[in-house]
């Protein structure tokens, strides 16, 4: 289970605990160690799982319609850009494509030269179920509305990707290389998850 402690600045006397987006939160006074903490999670764990099922089962939110008029936020690299004229939804799709494109292919490019692994092409194009996609022949893919995400992620996809092209499975070898470069690699596959659930870019 992911495990976060956040130490309260009020004179806290209790332990809560309760579980936000997949992840166990307990806030606890600074006086009760970790190992306490940590101890009291493992008694509720039964509790834990079945909260994180119930939160796992809920309906998305429905994905508001976009319109694309002035005044409109839409997401670009991890932040919102408000839109300070009308734009038709073709005009926003090619200008996304177009930056896209540009950026992912610079990024895998910088990363293929750390990691010395090199793909004989690299597609940015759109993907129904998946971020990225490295092939036997390593060939890389990478969905485009990935731009709509902190460049972070962004680099984490690609090293991911890249890391296909040595390791062509999932194995502690592969996770190891993809360590290499993206020390926080578990945090960043989580959070682009939970960013593929919410995206709202209707193109």
């Amino acid at each position: 289970m992911d495990i976060r402690i956040e130490r309260s600045h009020k004179r806290r006397k209790t332990i809560s605990i309760y579980v936000r987006d997949g992840a166990v939160v307990a806030q606890a006074p600074h006086h009760v160690s970790d190992h306490y903490v940590h101890d009291l999670i493992r008694e509720r764990e039964a509790w834990i799982q079945t909260q994180i099922e119930k939160q796992q089962n809920q309906p998305l939110p429905p994905t508001p319609k976009a319109h694309w008029q002035a005044g409109e936020a839409v997401p670009f690299l991890g932040e919102l850009h408000i839109l300070t004229q009308d734009h038709s939804k073709q005009e926003l799709y090619l200008w996304y494509r177009k930056q896209a494109k540009t950026i992912l292919i610079e990024r895998t490019a910088h990363f293929a030269v750390e990691m010395n692994l090199y793909p004989s092409k690299v597609l940015v194009k759109p993907q129904k179920a998946r971020w990225g996609s490295c092939s036997s022949d390593n060939v890389i893919r990478l969905n485009w509305k990935v731009i709509q995400a902190p460049l972070d992620l962004i680099d984490y996809l690609i090293v991911h990707e890249l890391a296909h092209i040595q390791e062509k499975n999932h194995g502690p070898q592969f996770w190891t290389l993809v360590a290499q470069f993206i020390e926080n690699h578990l945090d960043c596959r989580k959070a682009l998850q939970h960013f593929g659930r919410y995206s709202q870019l209707n193109l």
